[in-house]
Protein backbone atom coordinates (compact mmCIF):
# COMPACT_ATOMS: atom_id res chain seq x y z
CA UNK A 1 0.00 0.00 0.00
CA UNK A 2 1.15 3.58 -0.58
CA UNK A 3 -0.26 7.03 -0.80
CA UNK A 4 -1.24 8.24 -4.30
CA UNK A 5 1.41 11.84 -4.15
CA UNK A 6 3.96 9.07 -3.48
CA UNK A 7 2.43 6.51 -6.71
CA UNK A 8 3.11 9.62 -8.94
CA UNK A 9 6.51 11.18 -7.81
CA UNK A 10 7.51 7.31 -8.81
CA UNK A 11 6.27 7.77 -12.28
CA UNK A 12 7.34 11.24 -12.47
CA UNK A 13 10.63 10.06 -11.57
CA UNK A 14 10.18 6.68 -13.81
CA UNK A 15 10.42 9.44 -16.52
CA UNK A 16 6.52 8.23 -17.43
CA UNK A 17 4.06 10.83 -18.42
CA UNK A 18 1.12 10.13 -16.33
CA UNK A 19 -2.53 9.64 -18.11
CA UNK A 20 -4.67 9.55 -15.87
CA UNK A 21 -5.46 8.00 -12.34
CA UNK A 22 -8.72 6.88 -10.32
CA UNK A 23 -9.82 5.14 -6.91
CA UNK A 24 -12.18 2.39 -7.66
CA UNK A 25 -15.07 2.66 -6.35
CA UNK A 26 -16.00 0.67 -3.48
CA UNK A 27 -18.87 -1.20 -4.93
CA UNK A 28 -17.33 -2.61 -7.38
CA UNK A 29 -15.13 -4.51 -5.13
CA UNK A 30 -18.45 -6.14 -3.43
CA UNK A 31 -20.15 -6.80 -6.73
CA UNK A 32 -17.30 -7.90 -9.10
CA UNK A 33 -14.31 -9.66 -6.65
CA UNK A 34 -15.79 -9.97 -3.00
CA UNK A 35 -18.87 -11.46 -2.80
CA UNK A 36 -17.95 -13.90 -6.15
CA UNK A 37 -15.20 -14.51 -4.33
CA UNK A 38 -16.82 -15.67 -0.87
CA UNK A 39 -19.09 -17.68 -3.00
CA UNK A 40 -16.51 -19.50 -4.32
CA UNK A 41 -14.35 -19.80 -0.92
CA UNK A 42 -17.63 -21.51 0.59
CA UNK A 43 -17.71 -24.26 -2.42
CA UNK A 44 -14.05 -25.18 -1.90
CA UNK A 45 -14.83 -25.49 1.93
CA UNK A 46 -17.21 -28.27 0.76
CA UNK A 47 -14.76 -29.69 -2.03
CA UNK A 48 -11.88 -29.89 0.43
CA UNK A 49 -13.15 -30.18 4.06
CA UNK A 50 -10.36 -33.33 4.54
CA UNK A 51 -7.98 -30.86 3.95
CA UNK A 52 -6.62 -28.94 6.51
CA UNK A 53 -3.98 -27.47 4.39
CA UNK A 54 -6.66 -26.31 1.49
CA UNK A 55 -8.97 -25.52 4.54
CA UNK A 56 -6.48 -23.47 5.94
CA UNK A 57 -5.24 -21.47 3.22
CA UNK A 58 -8.90 -20.85 2.18
CA UNK A 59 -9.60 -19.28 5.56
CA UNK A 60 -6.53 -16.84 4.65
CA UNK A 61 -7.88 -15.65 1.50
CA UNK A 62 -11.40 -15.03 3.32
CA UNK A 63 -9.77 -12.28 5.89
CA UNK A 64 -9.32 -10.29 2.74
CA UNK A 65 -12.85 -9.07 2.40
CA UNK A 66 -13.72 -9.01 6.21
CA UNK A 67 -10.62 -6.57 6.86
CA UNK A 68 -12.30 -4.65 3.55
CA UNK A 69 -15.85 -4.53 5.60
CA UNK A 70 -14.13 -3.40 8.52
CA UNK A 71 -11.42 -1.32 7.44
CA UNK A 72 -11.91 -0.11 4.25
CA UNK A 73 -12.62 3.57 5.37
CA UNK A 74 -9.18 3.62 5.51
CA UNK A 75 -8.18 3.25 2.48
CA UNK A 76 -9.07 2.54 -1.45
CA UNK A 77 -7.93 1.20 -4.40
CA UNK A 78 -6.54 3.89 -7.01
CA UNK A 79 -5.27 2.53 -10.58
CA UNK A 80 -3.09 4.49 -12.16
CA UNK A 81 -2.09 5.15 -16.27
CA UNK A 82 1.62 6.16 -17.52
CA UNK A 83 2.80 6.05 -20.64
CA UNK A 84 6.51 6.24 -21.74
CA UNK A 85 7.54 9.59 -23.11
Amino acid sequence: MGRVGDVLAAITAARLDLVGHFTLPDDAWWVDFYTPMQRRVDELRLRYAQDAAALAALGEIAREPEMHRRFGDSYAYEFFVARRR
